[in-house]
Order: C-alpha cells, then sequence, then structure tokens
C-alpha cells in the first residue's frame, strides 16, 4: 500500500514492480534531519554516518518516542577501522580516509560534522586535505586506528552506543 510519509511532503512511493513483502525490514542510511525522520516513520534499521555517538544516542531516542514500543528500531553504525601496528600508518590511513570524506565527496558529510560543533576542524580538512594535529577529533570521533588491541577497546565505545558496531574500511 502507499505510505504517506511526514518527512517529505510530496514526496510519492517508488514502484518497485515487485510483489510486496511484508516483513521485509527496511534499513536507511541517514545522517540528515530529513533522512532521519524518513527513518522514524519506516525503517526497522538505522545506519548513520559521520554522527558523534553521542548525538546517535540522542537521535535514536528522539526516533524511539515517535514510534510504538511494538516497532524498535535497531543502530548498527561504527567507525572507518584501521589494523596496523605501525600507529604512523595507520593514522595516516583514517586520516587519508577522514580527508577525502571532508574535503572530496561534495557538503553533505562536512555539513553534517560541523553542525555537531566540529566545523573549525572540518574547515582544517577541507584546507589542508589531511587531518592535522588540531584536527584530531575527528579521528578520535569517527575512526579507530592503531594495533589490533588499540582498535578493539576503540571498538567498546562504540559497542556501548548502536545495537551493531559495524567497521568501515577505508
Amino acid at each position: 500500500e502507499r505510505v504517506t510519509l511526514s518527512a517529505a511532503p510530496g514526496a510519492r512511493a517508488l514502484r518497485l514492480g515487485q510483489p510486496p513483502v511484508p516483513e521485509l525490514p527496511i534499513w536507511v542510511a541517514a545522517s540528515g534531519e530529513r533522512t532521519i525522520q524518513v527513518v522514524a516513520d519506516l525503517a526497522d534499521g538505522w545506519c548513520p554516518l559521520y554522527l558523534r555517538r553521542d548525538r546517535i544516542r540522542e537521535l535514536a531516542a528522539g526516533i524511539a518516542g515517535q514510534r510504538p514500543p511494538t516497532r524498535p528500531l535497531t543502530v548498527a553504525a561504527g567507525p572507518f577501522t584501521v589494523v596496523d601496528p605501525d600507529i604512523t600508518v595507520a593514522r595516516a590511513a583514517a586520516a587519508h580516509c577522514t580527508a577525502t570524506y571532508l574535503g572530496a565527496m561534495g557538503d553533505i558529510y562536512p555539513r553534517v560534522v560541523a553542525d555537531q560543533g566540529l566545523g573549525a576542524q572540518v574547515d582544517l580538512v577541507r584546507a589542508s586535505r589531511t587531518v592535522p594535529p588540531e584536527a584530531q577529533i575527528l579521528l578520535d570521533e569517527f575512526t579507530a586506528y592503531g594495533s589490533a588491541e588499540a582498535v578493539q577497546e576503540q571498538l567498546e565505545e562504540w559497542d556501548k552506543t548502536v545495537d551493531v558496531t559495524s567497521v568501515g574500511l577505508p
């Protein structure tokens, strides 16, 4: 049946040319305000990217407040992850990935990150095409890197925030 989308007035459901599958879960990758409302309205699972862990918790609680308790939301998120015993190599790979997302992939990710109080750091990355020491918080928030043991400890912080910790590979 057609769905009413409160997040996007005037939007229409897509015709997929396939018969409906009532139990098919819907997962949405969303970090923006309007797309997060689509998550609240329709999704069974949510895959946010470039949201700080405290922001994920806050938004997930808001989404849960808009849904009946019988419709729980599964949150799957995590950092870009690099395991290398040489911390310099690991940081360089994590920094390259971060600089690419924030400096060369349009304005969505820089805007999402900047809106979380990290605008000055995003500007530094966009200007230098790398992650200078003054922008280290970006790596601390959105990546896990170092030795296997160090990365495991960093991933445990994500385990406390989300239902499913996923790792991105740069």
